[in-house]
């Protein structure tokens, strides 16, 4: 799966949405904070957003998330990651 990283070649700033994602053991969240931590040494800029609670206890036992969110990457929806980006939500 790792190859699958090279999508990222070419973004500054990658947003994952969990909202839909209802499982994931212990394994797959380990991956994914090998993988998250690969595009952040690459200089990219990962932020997390909607966190579902089915998974919610497992992703707070993570290292990884615990620093991520202490790091003020994990936001409730995609438009306040968008946000904290300076993008501005609505019409003008």
């Amino acid at each position: 799966h790792k190859e699958r990283l090279q999508f990222f070649t070419d973004m500054d700033t990658i947003v994952i949405s969990m909202r839909y994602l209802y499982f994931c053991d212990i394994d797959g969240l380990d991956y994914l904070g090998e993988s998250l931590k690969e595009l952040m040494h690459q200089g990219k800029k990962v932020l997390i957003t909607g966190i579902n609670p089915s998974i919610a206890p497992l992703l707070n036992k993570r290292k990884w998330f615990r620093v991520k969110r202490a790091n003020g990457e994990v936001f409730p929806t995609y438009g306040h990651a968008l946000a904290s980006l300076g993008f501005k939500q609505g019409h003008d």
